[in-house]
């Protein structure tokens, strides 16, 4: 599994930008969240720096799910944004 940031005590994962700059990044994406995917889901993977359809496939499926935010559905959605642009998350 790729290290995306420390690890809470719950074993999920925490962000790694400022919430700040989490607020900044939601306000101006540089990337297109998948719509659908809800807030707390397009905060965790702004905070890991999973700005685009090309970085979230360079992970898999368990880290994604990982995130603190990113639950089923929106893993689920995330799944198959990759796919319409001709990727697939990481085995």
């Amino acid at each position: 599994m790729a290290d995306l940031g420390p690890v809470a005590k719950d074993g999920r994962l925490q962000l790694q930008l400022p919430a700040d700059e989490v607020e900044a990044a939601l306000a101006a994406p540089t990337g297109d969240p998948p719509a659908g995917i809800g807030e707390p889901a397009t905060r965790a993977l702004l905070g890991a720096g999973l700005t685009t359809p090309e970085r979230v496939a360079r992970h898999a499926e368990p880290e994604l799910l990982a995130l603190h935010g990113a639950g089923p559905k929106a893993v689920r959605i995330l799944t198959e944004t990759p796919h319409a642009r001709g990727l697939a998350l990481r085995d």
